[in-house]
C-alpha cells in the first residue's frame, strides 16, 4: 500500500518534485502476560517512509537540505543552525572549489613556498592562523620595495578558462602613500610570463580581492 502527496510542501524546500510515494511502517508492541497471553499494542500513528534520489548538488545545499529534513524530524522542530562538520562558511559556497591550492598560505611552517624581500620576517601577528610575513619598507627617499611572492617550486596549477578568485589581509602600523598591490602572473610550463593581473595600490587594513579568469 503506499499514499501519495502527503505533505508535500514540506518536500518541496527541500528540493523535491511531485509525484512523491510513501510506504506505511507498522508500529506495534507485543508483551505477555503473566498467564502467558500475549498482547498487541499500536504505538501511534503510522510512520512514513520516503525514498528519493536528488540531482547532483554542491556541499552547501546539502547542508541546507539536512537542516529542513532535521527541522521536521526532532522532537520541539529543533536543529543546528550551521554544519558542525564545518562549522565555517565555505570559501566557495559555489562549491567550486574548498581547499586553498596555495601552499603554505598562513606562514605556519615559515616561509616554506615563499620568496621574500630582505628584511622580511615571520611574526605572530596573523589573522587567520598565528604567523604572518612582516614586510618593513624604508621611509626615506628611494627606498625599495618589499615584495613576497611564491616559490618556483609551489606555483599553482590553473586550468584554462576557470575563474579564480585571490586575495590577501594587509594590516599596516604607519601611514604608506603608496599602498600596497596585489598582483598575479601566468607562466607557461617553460617558466616564460604570460600575463600578469594586478590591483592598484590599495590602502592598509584592508582585504583586496581579485576575481580573474585562467
Amino acid at each position: 500500500m503506499a499514499l501519495t502527496n502527503v505533505r508535500s510542501d514540506l518536500l518541496s524546500q527541500i528540493g523535491l518534485q511531485p509525484p512523491f510515494a510513501f510506504d506505511l511502517m507498522r508500529r506495534d508492541e507485543v508483551s505477555r502476560t503473566p498467564n502467558g497471553q500475549s498482547i498487541t499494542t499500536e504505538l501511534g500513528w503510522p510512520l512514513w517512509k520516503l525514498a528519493f534520489t536528488t540531482s547532483e548538488r554542491n556541499f552547501g545545499d546539502v547542508v541546507r537540505q539536512q537542516a529542513i529534513l532535521n527541522h521536521l524530524a526532532s522532537v520541539g522542530n529543533l536543529f543546528y543552525a550551521h554544519d558542525v562538520r564545518r562549522p565555517f562558511p565555505g570559501a566557495y559556497p559555489s562549491g567550486f572549489d574548498l581547499a586553498n591550492p596555495i601552499y603554505n598560505p598562513e606562514f605556519e611552517d615559515g616561509l616554506t613556498g615563499w620568496v621574500v624581500s630582505a628584511d622580511c620576517q615571520i611574526t605572530n601577528d596573523g589573522r587567520g592562523g598565528s604567523k604572518c610575513v612582516q614586510l618593513d619598507k624604508l621611509l626615506a627617499s628611494g627606498g625599495s620595495d618589499r615584495r613576497v611572492q611564491n616559490d618556483a617550486g609551489f606555483y599553482v596549477n590553473v586550468t584554462a578558462n576557470e575563474p579564480y578568485d585571490f586575495s590577501v589581509y594587509i594590516k599596516s602600523n604607519v601611514e604608506t602613500t603608496t599602498g600596497i598591490r596585489l598582483a598575479v602572473n601566468f607562466y607557461d610550463v617553460s617558466g616564460h610570463t604570460l600575463a600578469r593581473v594586478a590591483t592598484q595600490p590599495q590602502p592598509p587594513r584592508q582585504i583586496m580581492c581579485r576575481r580573474f579568469g585562467a
